[in-house]
């Protein structure tokens, strides 16, 4: 089963906002918009911002692909991520809407030596836990910071994880047949 989806949407409804597209213009065409991402988030995205769009794209009817981390690791690391997750949720009810969760930690994307699963398995832990506090009956979590043919496994291995999101290793075919063939041994 393949499901499409689109890589960002804007908080309107309708109007011009060149280079971008209102929710409900995507409803008939996918299922699924990603939000918050790192790069747009880099760009100047705001997490007001990206509450609107999770807003957004529940209230036409999408599943919000919400993106959360931290910038940097450190003391207040898990803090940061929950405050995202909490912000970006302020405008759905996770009762009645379904969204998914990218587990994205900022430091990690191109990092010489990225977060391993030892790291990111509490975190999607965490997450969940929180995800159902706020009323989730299925919370689903994915990681979508430096993953590539050569890390897949250990990700593939964690219970929590409900999948990963191929990052740069999806860029090279071969790679991503080979990503995909090693979570199938797993």
């Amino acid at each position: 089963l393949v499901r499409l989806g689109a890589q960002n949407c804007h908080w309107e409804p309708e109007g011009a906002y060149t280079g971008e597209v209102a929710a409900p213009m995507l409803r008939g065409l996918v299922d699924y918009v990603m939000v918050g991402h790192s790069e747009r988030r880099a760009a100047g995205e705001t997490d007001d911002q990206v509450a609107d769009k999770v807003a957004a794209v529940a209230g036409a009817g999408l599943v919000p692909i919400l993106f959360v981390g931290e910038d940097e690791q450190g003391d207040d690391a898990l803090a940061q991520t929950e405050q995202r997750l909490r912000h970006g949720l302020r405008g759905v009810d996770l009762t009645r809407q379904h969204v998914l969760v990218v587990y994205e930690p900022t430091w990690a994307i191109g990092a010489e030596r990225p977060a391993g699963a030892e790291y990111v398995g509490p975190v999607v832990e965490h997450l969940k836990a929180e995800l159902r506090r706020l009323g989730s009956s299925r919370p689903e979590v994915l990681y979508g910071g430096t993953v590539a043919d050569e890390n897949v496994e250990q990700f593939a291995r964690l219970d929590a994880l409900d999948g990963v999101g191929a990052t740069r290793g999806s860029l090279d075919a071969d790679r991503f047949l080979a990503m995909i063939d090693r979570v199938i041994e797993v």
